[in-house]
């Protein structure tokens, strides 16, 4: 009579481990989306310090600069400069996914942005009529 409590309790173990399996594959899906877009608002943020930046030495005019840190994560494909030349997009790529983000800016914007996640140092420099922004290699 042991033996046959025993293999029933492991049946009911086993049948609530299929039943369950679903829910915690949810469960770690979530977690990692989470963990993307916790990453992504680091970026957005850090984007904003450099929009701050750029604004900061627009209004001194020539030849402020000012440094600021851009956090790059690995969901972020691609960023470029529209052709307005005040925007910034970017494509963050979640579970498979792509979606453009932009970033408007005040003032015209020149330069080329980090295509590798990483933390990257950059300067904002006024020059007379747009910000150049520059990222050390």
């Amino acid at each position: 009579m042991k033996g046959q409590s025993s293999i029933e309790f492991l049946v009911i173990v086993g049948i609530a481990l299929v039943l369950s399996a679903p829910f915690v594959i949810s469960a770690q899906d979530s977690l990692i989306d989470l963990s993307q877009s916790s990453e992504t608002v680091e970026f957005e943020a850090s984007l904003s310090s450099m929009k701050d930046a750029v604004n900061s030495v627009n209004s001194m005019g020539e030849p402020a600069k000012k440094e600021f840190t851009l956090e790059v994560p690995v969901e972020i494909e691609n960023m470029t400069i529209d052709s307005d030349q005040k925007t910034v997009v970017y494509t963050v790529n979640r579970l498979n996914r792509s979606f453009n983000h932009t970033k408007t800016f005040d003032t015209e914007i020149s330069g080329n942005f980090p295509e590798e996640r990483g933390i990257y140092e950059g300067t904002v420099k006024a020059r007379e009529n747009y910000a150049e922004i520059d990222f050390e290699g």
